[in-house]
């Protein structure tokens, strides 16, 4: 979760908060998840939109070991760029 919050510091105008405990986590986003749902999947990171119009769903397996969290993460990290520069090139 920390990991994630590092996130929502790095990109605050696409995270407005993460949501949720253990592992049962959420970033809520400034738009719609199908952005960036599709380009955490080009980085090879499963996610579903959940809880409304804006939150996008992280769902680890009890089981997941602390390299799958760093690849997770780095890949969320590249999608988030990857819609910054998709928004930037958007003129917003």
């Amino acid at each position: 979760k920390q990991k994630l919050a590092a996130l929502k510091d790095a990109f605050p105008d696409q995270i407005i908060e993460v949501r949720g405990r253990g592992l049962h986590l959420g970033l809520q986003l400034h738009q719609p998840p199908a952005g960036l749902l599709a380009a955490c999947r080009q980085e090879g990171l499963l996610t579903v939109p959940a809880g409304g119009d804006n939150v996008l769903r992280i769902m680890p397996p009890l089981t997941v070991s602390q390299d799958e969290i760093e690849f997770a993460v780095k890949a969320l990290e590249k999608a988030l760029q990857t819609c910054a520069a998709a928004g930037a090139n958007n003129g917003k």
